[in-house]
């Protein structure tokens, strides 16, 4: 029931759902999590996972061929088991510029050298997960706000 318990309410004040996400994670727990938030929100419509890096490119490589649409946003953690999520980050950019395909590092490292990587690989955005959910639902959530504000904006060259 909508409004009944602060924990699964659903968020109503998102001026865009993002319509397609990919995420790569390889942790279910954070999978679940992940999943969980975008369908208390409404943030997103269709939730895409990719349990690994070789996954993530095998994914890329269909949409650069153009045998399926180009996601919305592309969540990326980076301390994957195969490798990684810098690699998918590089890959990603190295077809699609920031605004045709947001990338988003959702990542339980806050090391600098990993905020630093992540950006030179062409991320839009670097979120550290928290352990306790409603911090992860906080930190999800903005993140969702930030891209479909952004994403709905026309974009202005100078």
């Amino acid at each position: 029931m909508r409004g009944s318990n602060p924990n699964t309410a659903t968020d109503s004040a998102f001026p865009e759902t993002l319509s397609n996400v990919v995420y790569v994670e390889d942790s279910d727990d954070d999978a679940a999590m992940i999943e969980l938030v975008a369908t208390q929100t409404g943030c997103v419509d269709t939730l895409e996972r990719a349990h690994n890096v070789e996954t993530a490119l095998e994914i890329l490589e269909v949409i650069e061929a153009g045998e399926r649409d180009r996601p919305s946003v592309l969540l990326v953690d980076i301390n994957l088991g195969d490798g990684s999520g810098i690699t998918v980050v590089h890959r990603a950019r190295a077809t699609f510029s920031r605004t045709a395909l947001p990338i988003v590092v959702f990542s339980g490292s806050d090391s600098e050298t990993d905020v630093k990587q992540a950006y030179a690989a062409g991320a839009n955005l670097y979120v550290v997960k928290p352990m306790r959910f409603r911090e992860f639902r906080r930190r999800l959530v903005s993140a969702c706000r930030f891209l479909a504000v952004t994403a709905a904006r026309p974009q202005r060259h100078y």
